[in-house]
C-alpha cells in the first residue's frame, strides 16, 4: 500500500484521535513542553529545548492496536502519523518514538 493511499485510509482514525486535542504550550514533568494534549494528558509532544531535532514522544496506551487495526508495522504507523500532524496542523515533525 502506498503512502497516500494508507494516509487517506487512516485520516478517519487521526481525526477521532485528534480533533478534541489542544496544540501549544504546557509543562510536563516540570519541564516546557510543545505539542498535543487531550483532558490534560500529553498526547504527542517534545521538550521544547529539543523541538529543533524533530523528534516527538507519544502516549504508547492512546494508540494501542491501531498498528494491527491496519495492518501495519509500527514504524509505518507512527511514519503515518507523523505525516498527518505535520499536514494537518503544520507543525515540524521529523519522527515519532
Amino acid at each position: 500500500m502506498t503512502n497516500e493511499l494508507l494516509d487517506k485510509v487512516m485520516k478517519p482514525y487521526w481525526e477521532s484521535k485528534f480533533d478534541s486535542t489542544e496544540l501549544g504550550y504546557f509543562d510536563e514533568y516540570k519541564d516546557p513542553w510543545f505539542g498535543f494534549v487531550l483532558n490534560n494528558e500529553i498526547l504527542v509532544g517534545c521538550p521544547v529545548e529539543d523541538l529543533s531535532s524533530g523528534g516527538w514522544f507519544y502516549a504508547g496506551t492512546d494508540f494501542v492496536g491501531g498498528d494491527d487495526m491496519f495492518d501495519v508495522t509500527r514504524k509505518e504507523f507512527l511514519s503515518a502519523m507523523v505525516r498527518y500532524l505535520n499536514k494537518t496542523y503544520n507543525v515540524e515533525i521529523k519522527s515519532i518514538i
